[in-house]
């Protein structure tokens, strides 16, 4: 074989090389934006706990709380959205609060929708769109201890990016807290 053909096979070895190890660093890096948190809810009060912005609940039981979760693409990939909340039903806080109902709407970079609500469906993201995502989650416990508090801090959404699947924890601002009846509030 002559040299110059054994110099381009290698050659062209690195470039692939080279372009998957850049596929797989763009993919595995992409991460979707967290914008404000925000319910419509009549018995949610917002409110700062600690220093932390908090939309709260009260806490009882069979009670349900819808929220909305906007997650932004900031570009300049699309992102195909598959799911929202923990996989495992026995994992906190899906084992107390479970996710009965999900719902979302996509906003263009200006806010105007580009679908209606609808249920939630695996969909493309495009570059600076955002999914404004509303979560119905129940109080899943027979009992209300006196004086509880649970929060829910972060919500995992998973996603797809140039095939590679990756579940990313977006940050909640303001959390969303749940606060049993006789507990002192801030």
């Amino acid at each position: 074989m002559p040299r110059w053909l054994v110099i381009l096979v290698v050659a062209l070895l690195a470039a692939v090389a080279l372009a998957v190890a850049g596929w797989q660093a763009a993919a595995r890096s992409y991460a979707l934006e967290p914008r404000p948190v925000d319910t419509d809810a009549a018995n949610a009060v917002a409110d700062v706990d600690d220093g932390v912005s908090e939309i709260r609940f009260p806490m009882a039981m069979g009670e349900t709380y819808r929220f909305a979760v906007p997650v932004h693409n900031p570009g300049p990939l699309a992102v195909r959205v598959t799911g929202f909340g923990g996989t495992d039903p026995f994992e906190w806080p899906y084992s107390i609060y479970p996710i009965i109902a999900t719902d979302a709407l996509r906003q263009d970079g200006e806010g105007r929708e580009l679908s209606p609500l609808s249920p939630f469906a695996p969909l493309t993201l495009n570059p600076h769109e955002t999914l404004l995502v509303f979560i119905t989650m129940r109080y899943n416990r027979g009992t209300v201890s006196p004086c509880r508090k649970d929060w829910i801090a972060a919500m995992p959404v998973r996603y797809t990016v140039l095939g590679v699947d990756r579940e990313q924890l977006v940050p909640l601002d303001p959390r969303i807290a749940f606060q049993a009846a006789g507990c002192p509030v801030s």
